[in-house]
C-alpha cells in the first residue's frame, strides 16, 4: 500500500471514529415532569397549557404603592453615610476572606 492511500484511508477511519464518539456523547432530552400539559376547557373550548409547580400558589403580593422608601425619609447626606459604611463594610470583608483564603492555602 502506497503512503497516500494509507494516509487517505487513516484519515477517514479517523473521521468515522470521531463521528462514532459524537454519536455516543449526544443525549437524549426529556421531558421534566414540570412541562407536562394538562387540558383545561374555558368556554368549552378544550386547550392545553403548561402548569407550575405548586410554589406558584405560595408567593406573596406586596403593593409597594403604600411602602414609604427608607431613602425618602432619609437626607441625602444620611443615606450617603449609610451608603458609604456599607461600602466599608464590603470593603472590610474580601480583606478579610482574601487573608483567610491566603493562611489556608499556606
Amino acid at each position: 500500500m502506497n503512503k497516500e492511500a494509507y494516509c487517505e484511508q487513516s484519515k477517514k477511519q479517523r473521521k468515522q471514529s470521531i463521528l462514532e464518539q459524537r454519536q455516543l456523547v449526544e443525549k437524549k432530552l426529556h421531558r421534566s415532569h414540570s412541562d407536562n400539559f394538562t387540558s383545561l376547557s374555558r368556554d368549552d373550548i378544550p386547550r392545553k397549557e403548561l402548569i407550575r409547580s405548586a410554589t406558584i400558589g405560595c408567593r406573596k403580593v406586596i403593593n409597594t404603592n403604600n411602602v414609604k422608601s427608607i431613602e425618602g425619609e432619609m437626607s441625602n447626606e444620611e443615606f450617603r453615610r449609610t451608603v458609604e459604611a456599607f461600602i466599608a463594610r464590603q470593603q472590610r470583608f474580601l480583606r478579610a476572606e482574601e487573608l483567610f483564603s491566603a493562611v489556608v492555602s499556606t
